[in-house]
């Protein structure tokens, strides 16, 4: 159960009943990790109180110009209330008397000497009330946010260029700056009427809790570049917590659960419950991701599309003056949409809904291809080409309402793809991340070839998800054939995850069958397996399974009844065992239905070729380190050292086991619909 939710610059922090603290949104400092303790968060830092009463700090330890001030090194000594500022912490000891550290360029962590009942670190000035009700202000006074006025207070809060306290009587006063930063009014420093139970600040707006339970929040609603972003912008509902964020606000509901809103550029908002979501007890199966634009952790990135609800993609379609698409839209589109829309709500259970709108006309640029490929600058060449795809759309195109955007080249000249999070800056607004299709140009003209598969993949990098094959192929050395083996290429998932091995020439496993118009039928082996059902854990990250089907494993030995991933039903879809704070160890079970059928591809001829997706059903186990970067191996198949080699094909039948990072994992049981596997800890 959350007891409080905090806010930091660009983060937001739950502490849990039992004393865990569980962080989303920015972690480049480190500032969202879990801890424990009552908590508190600075910009790019946050801080607790143990049990014991000691604190402990963790994030940044610098100020903005990388110079150490020590923000993050508390004093040794008890403590009974710690507050978090821009680069400076203050603490109230267990005698009442104040204490700060980090950055004092304005004396803002030189504490009056007496004694308080509460501190609250600002940006560069602190305000605490003392024990006879007064409020006391030191540090920076350059907008009159040290100035506190007289009376008797309960709480006071600090925030950039303004102070507001609650006072005896319930009603919020303020004090200093009423602009923002770029000298226009904002109002955070003007409290409404009425009685109050909390208040707090950050730069320029301002929230409270009043006393029947409802949320107002006052002060800038924008981002620092004047655009909308809704931290002042409260829920309806009643609520126990508020705090505010530099753009951002959060509530803990009298329901218990967590709703924020705001800036969500880092994930500190990320969508109500989603604490709540993360206290279960599969918290220790769920790694903070590495600091990146996409991640194999949790949470997803703050700029992700959402993947529950309706995806809204606005579709463009452009070509080039050396590269003329000799097709309609209409063909083009044919080629990759439906697949995309198809495959992205099977993945989802029916949880994700997208809808495709296109601008049915080619978009010709205003130069030939070469002219935005030149070498060295193909990724500003881009954003170049899409920035011109948006200025011819705009006027009979409307870009309102959309949450992605797709470019498509002609398919007769390009293949290839990939994604850009930026996305489209347009007449009505932002419209992102946008995936590139058919990016790369080919050697020689062909007939418009299908695509549905890449924008797939480029649509889930907008969900977050990282590539999971390396960007350095010298990693991923090939296989040579031996004697009377060939190399077989394994994939599983839409995002690359890959492994080759050497298998029997004529392996019936991988026999291709070709039925003929006659009803004559040949036989041919494919080099190539593509298991394309996406991955368990992906679809965990993306909120596609629930917690009740997730089996996180913390005991020495564990058997676990899995149901296929493309068809789980209500069982068990995935177990996952924690091997350390980023590192998991999962096991999902493969079936031929879904993505995963063998495919009847057709021929204009009447030729028809039966191609397996997998050599066997059974039980895949693969390793996910949520700490490596996309592109840099997040996660690997089981026997997978790095190099992309297995030693045979990577799924376990009935009576089969394997040993991977310490555990042995079996296949006990097989009826058809589920496996049965046992994990046990050690060698067999």
């Amino acid at each position: 159960m959350i007891t409080t939710v905090v806010t930091g610059g660009y983060h937001s922090c739950a502490l849990l009943s039992y004393g865990a603290i569980l962080c989303r949104g920015d972690n480049y400092y480190g500032q969202s990790v879990r801890a424990e303790g009552p908590i508190t968060a600075g910009t790019f830092h946050t801080c607790g109180i143990r049990t014991d009463g000691t604190v402990n700090c963790w994030g940044s330890n610098n100020d903005s110009q990388d110079e150490y001030v020590g923000q993050a090194d508390a004093p040794t000594g008890t403590f009974t209330a710690v507050s978090a500022g821009n680069e400076h912490t203050c603490g109230i000891r267990t005698d009442g008397t104040v204490e700060c550290w980090g950055n004092n360029q304005h004396d803002q962590a030189t504490a009056p000497a007496g004694g308080f009942t509460a501190v609250d670190a600002g940006s560069s000035h602190t305000c605490g009330v003392r024990t006879d009700g007064t409020v006391n202000c030191w540090g920076n006074n350059a907008l009159g946010q040290s100035s506190a006025p007289e009376g008797g207070f309960t709480a006071v809060t600090a925030a950039w260029g303004h102070s507001c306290g609650l006072r005896t009587d319930g009603t919020v006063d303020c004090w200093g700056s009423n602009n923002d930063f770029s000298g226009n009014f904002a109002g955070q420093a003007t409290a409404p009427a009425g009685t109050f139970s909390t208040v707090r600040t950050n730069d320029t707006h301002t929230c409270g809790l009043r006393t029947d339970g409802t949320v107002d929040c006052w002060g800038s609603n924008d981002d620092f570049m004047g655009d909308f972003a809704g931290q002042a912008t409260a829920p309806a509902g009643t609520f126990s917590t508020v705090d505010a964020g530099a753009l951002h606000s959060c509530g803990l509901r009298t329901d218990g659960t967590v709703d924020c809103w705001g800036f969500n550029d880092h994930g500190q908002t990320n969508g109500p419950g989603r604490f709540s979501t993360i206290e279960l007890g599969s918290s220790v199966c769920r790694p903070y991701g590495a600091a990146s634009y996409h991640t194999a952790g949790f949470p997803l990135p703050g700029w992700a599309v959402p993947s529950i609800g309706t995806m809204r993609v606005a579709v463009l379609f452009v070509d080039f003056p050396d590269a003329v698409a000799t097709h309609s839209t209409e063909v083009e589109a044919a080629l990759g949409l439906p697949y995309a829309e198809a495959y992205l709500e099977a993945a989802s259970y029916g949880r994700l809904d997208v809808e495709f709108v296109a601008l049915h006309r080619w978009l010709r640029a205003e130069n030939n291809y070469d002219h935005y490929a030149s070498p060295g600058a193909l990724d500003s060449a881009r954003v170049v080409v899409d920035s011109e795809a948006v200025r011819l759309a705009d006027p009979s195109f409307d870009f309102t309402g959309f949450d992605a955007a797709m470019t498509v080249l002609p398919s007769s000249h390009f293949g290839g793809g990939e994604n850009d999070f930026a996305g489209l800056r347009t007449d009505e607004g932002p419209v992102g991340p946008v995936s590139r299709v058919n990016t790369f140009a080919i050697d020689e003209p062909r007939g418009p070839l299908t695509w549905g598969h890449v924008a797939a993949h480029e649509l889930m990098h907008g969900l977050g998800l990282t590539d999971h094959y390396p960007y350095d192929d010298s990693l991923h050395q090939p296989l040579e054939p031996s004697g009377s083996e060939t190399v077989v290429r394994s994939k599983f998932g839409l995002m690359g995850l890959t492994a080759v091995f050497r298998a029997r020439a004529q392996d019936r496993r991988h026999r291709i069958d070709w039925t003929y118009p006659n009803g004559s039928i040949s036989t041919s082996y494919t080099e190539l397996l593509d298991a394309a059902e996406m991955l368990a854990w992906s679809r965990w990250q993306l909120g596609w399974l629930d917690e009740s089907q997730v089996r996180c494993i913390d005991t020495p030995a564990a058997r676990v009844r899995l149901g296929p991933v493309a068809d789980p039903g209500a069982g068990v879809a995935m177990a996952v065992v924690p091997l350390s704070e980023t590192e998991m160890l999962v096991i999902e079970s493969r079936r031929r239905i879904g993505y995963d059928a063998v495919e009847q591809e057709r021929f204009p001829n009447g030729v028809v070729a039966s191609v397996p997706k997998l050599a066997v059903e059974g039980v895949l186990i693969y390793t996910v380190d949520a700490s490596r970067l996309t592109g840099e191996l997040p996660i690997k198949l089981a026997g997978d050292s790095g190099n992309g080699q297995v030693d045979s094909y990577p799924i376990l039948t009935r009576g089969e086991r394997a040993f991977v990072a310490g555990y042995t994992i079996g296949v006990v049981a097989a009826d058809g619909n589920t496996h049965v596997v046992q994990i046990t800890k050690g060698r067999p």
